[in-house]
């Protein structure tokens, strides 16, 4: 990230974030968490700079904190801690429960990698991934294999995947992964013959929707149930 994101843009998008859901519900709260550097107590790969709160103020606090990641990127491993701690921390059967995460690198802990899709089917929580530089699908310095492994994280757990290039489309995907839980939804319902896809078998796609005011084309995955 410190290459991919010199100007730690990161953080600014991150308080874009968390202004954008707090403000759509009084009762919303976040987190902010990251990875790759010294861990937390009760953590291995993952620092804790601030719990859920509603309290933007709070999470504004911590922005100075976001450090310029260099070397491994235990992203299996810190995702999966976060689940785990979601789950204890948002117990109520009120919350829909998200975990956002920002990466322009491979995996390098690949043997948490079916533990952490586990932990999040589990625990319904979806998990949103942005890719940027190597992990993002858009500009001139895209790696496949780390594109696969960000986009896979969305696609297994009912989440979005976006790849950016910059901070012009970095601070506006995250606000709308922020709306996006609470936004309204396109529905379409198709008959098809089967055979069906097995339980857990990843399904996607592409749609096109058509109306007054053009046309735009996104693809789409689910996990059958």
């Amino acid at each position: 990230m410190a290459y991919s994101d010199p100007q730690r843009v990161r953080a600014g998008a991150a308080q874009l974030f968390w202004q954008t859901l707090l403000g759509a519900e009084p009762r919303n709260q976040c987190a902010l968490l990251d990875f790759g550097g010294p861990a937390s107590p009760g953590f291995d790969r993952t620092r804790l700079l601030n719990a859920y709160t509603s309290a933007g103020s709070e999470l504004d606090g911590q922005l100075a904190s976001i450090q310029p990641l260099t070397g491994s990127t235990p992203l299996y491993q810190s995702a999966l801690e976060v689940v785990h701690w979601t789950d204890t921390t948002l117990t109520e059967a009120r919350y829909g429960r998200y975990v956002v995460i920002m990466t322009d690198g491979m995996p390098t802990d690949t043997a948490y990698r079916d533990a952490l899709f586990a932990a999040a089917r589990a625990s319904a929580v979806r998990l949103f991934a942005i890719g940027l530089g190597p992990a993002s699908d858009q500009g001139s310095r895209t790696q496949p294999k780390a594109v696969a492994a960000v986009r896979e994280l969305a696609t297994r757990t009912g989440g979005l995947y976006v790849g950016v290039t910059g901070a012009a489309q970095l601070l506006p995907a995250l606000q709308s992964l922020a709306s996006e839980p609470t936004s309204e939804k396109l529905l379409a319902v198709f008959d098809v013959p089967g055979p069906f896809p097995a339980r857990g078998q990843v399904v996607s796609g592409r749609v096109t929707v058509t109306g007054t005011r053009g046309a735009a084309t996104a693809n789409w995955a689910f996990v059958a149930p």
